[in-house]
């Protein structure tokens, strides 16, 4: 079996997009009492979601920019409870949702005891300290480290990064390398182009589906199950 080269990402949080001739900071939190899930909501624009012990509150931060004053004015964050969940979406403006000349970085912290689910249309995301996570990505590279339950990922178009699991991992990619480590339960893969690399698994390995890219597999415990 060929091995293949470990895959590195990384992800800058800022505007890298042009044209963002206008900027403004903005900036929502909210107590999280009883809360037990935050769902997250991001249009076009890098995300960090960032677990800690130490807060009990969900904080949001965002770095919004426009080709023109107009574009910005109508964007802004939301962040608010529904019931036991704490909402955070970024709100573009000009028909809602992704706009070509309209971007918005955002950065969350939240108590790590909370199970997160994230929509992201599109940049790149970086998960880090969660709970579980529930992940429905359409492009852009991902990098989840230190989940302490189960992870989801769907994903349409990126390379993704998954290290120190505690539970299973399921990623659902369309395009992209899948490269998973250090996970305490099982791993099931389906993918459609790239290639995968697994390592350090206490559970079973499946790839049921493998369209195209190689599958490199090390030190996985359980039962390894590949797409012929």
């Amino acid at each position: 079996m060929r091995l293949l080269p470990v895959v590195t990402l990384s992800l800058v949080i800022g505007c890298q997009w042009s044209p963002c001739d206008t900027r403004r900071s903005l900036s929502e939190q909210i107590d999280v009492q009883d809360a037990a899930s935050a769902k997250i909501v991001a249009y076009a624009g890098s995300l960090r979601v960032t677990g800690d012990a130490g807060i009990s509150r969900v904080e949001a931060s965002a770095e919004a920019c426009a080709s023109d004053e107009a574009a910005l004015d109508e964007m802004d964050l939301l962040v608010e409870r529904r019931g036991e969940e704490v909402y955070v979406e970024t709100v573009m403006g000009g028909g809602h949702g992704w706009s070509t000349n309209r971007r918005m970085d955002l950065v969350v912290s939240l108590p790590d005891s909370l199970a997160v689910e994230i929509i992201d249309k599109s940049g790149d995301l970086r998960v880090e300290r969660v709970a579980t996570a529930k992940i429905d990505d359409k492009s852009g590279n991902i990098v989840v480290d230190d989940v302490r339950g189960s992870l989801e990922i769907e994903d349409k178009s990126g390379d993704i990064r998954v290290d120190h699991v505690v539970g299973d991992v399921r990623v659902d990619d369309k395009s992209g390398n899948v490269q998973v480590s250090n996970v305490s339960g099982d791993v099931i893969v389906y993918d459609k182009s790239g290639d995968i690399i697994v390592r350090d698994v206490a559970g079973g390995l499946s790839v049921p589906d493998d369209g195209s890219g190689e599958v490199d597999h090390k030190n996985v415990q359980g039962r390894v199950t590949l797409d012929d």
